[in-house]
């Protein structure tokens, strides 16, 4: 078993940033990838995703996300 992690399909992963190089407000809490498969074509597409601990008007936390597509038109 090599040690190199390798991405499942249609799943993702976030790793918490240490507050220490959280420069801004705006600057996300989380970042990690994404993989999908499209079920119509099965093309591949890889990703960023990158994620901020929001509270909503009632008091509960979430989780808001942002999606990026590692090379245009979203394959690979």
């Amino acid at each position: 078993m090599s040690g190199k992690y390798e991405q499942k399909d249609n799943s993702g992963n976030l790793f918490r940033i240490p507050e220490e190089n959280i420069k801004s407000d705006k600057h996300p809490q989380y970042e990690g990838e994404f993989k999908t498969i499209c079920p119509h074509c099965n093309a591949a597409a890889t990703g960023w995703v990158k994620a901020w601990i929001k509270e909503a008007k009632t008091g509960s936390k979430f989780f808001s996300l942002a999606f990026k597509f590692k090379t245009k038109g979203g394959g690979q």
